[in-house]
């Protein structure tokens, strides 16, 4: 087994013990997270309509792992997308996380100025 694979299997384990949505989503698909024969392709796809339909809490709870030490949702801030594509979309982020990102993306506005995206 690879590392890469190795990782996916410590992730998936600690979604399906941690987070709400992953324990049923395996229990209502009759997967074993510590089945040798599970390969990443045998879990359903989460779709931006799944979290919206269960609320983003059902992707959080108070003993969420983070870099191996629980988190408190405290510690948590939603943001909501713009919806330019379509349905406004709820996200979670860690505070340390979101003030990070804003952080940079300030850095860079100031270096490089107000950039839009370029098409090809």
């Amino acid at each position: 087994m690879s590392v890469n694979e190795k990782k996916a299997e410590r992730v998936v384990l600690a979604a399906c013990e941690h987070v709400p949505y992953y324990n049923q989503l395996f229990l209502n698909n009759g997967l074993d997270p510590e089945s040798d024969a599970l390969s990443l392709s045998d879990i359903p796809v989460t779709t931006k309509e799944n979290i919206r339909e269960l609320g983003i809490v059902n992707f959080l709870n108070n003993s969420s792992l983070r870099r191996g030490r629980l988190i408190d949702r405290d510690d948590v801030q939603v943001q909501q997308t713009t919806g330019t594509t379509g349905i406004p979309m709820s996200t979670p982020w860690y505070k340390t996380d979101y003030y990070a990102s804003t952080y940079h993306h300030w850095k860079l506005r100031n270096r490089y100025g107000n950039v839009t995206a370029v098409s090809r």
